[in-house]
């Protein structure tokens, strides 16, 4: 029988967290031992544009280097006023 997949949810406020998420992402994708499928999505709020890192986190997503298994998306979250509501 296979290894179940598993997905990691990122909620982020980006403006406090801009500057570690990337490497937050880069861990969790390259770092947890998991033999089966890990999909990690980043779900974000801001209540500015702030499109250096939002561009980053966009082409992270559409890059094909993630390790066999891995994938990553990111999503903002436009309503959202709260990490807690990033989530739903």
């Amino acid at each position: 029988k296979g290894v179940p997949a598993i997905t990691a949810v990122i909620p982020c406020y980006l403006p406090n967290e801009q500057e570690i998420i990337e490497e937050t992402v880069e861990w969790i994708t390259h770092q947890i031992d998991w033999p089966g499928q890990l999909d990690v999505f980043v779900v974000y709020n801001t209540p500015v544009d702030l499109p250096d890192i939002e561009s980053r986190l966009v082409e992270m997503q559409n890059s094909a280097d993630w390790p066999e298994g891995r994938s990553f998306r990111v999503l903002r979250v436009q309503e959202s006023k709260s990490k807690a509501a990033n989530l739903n």
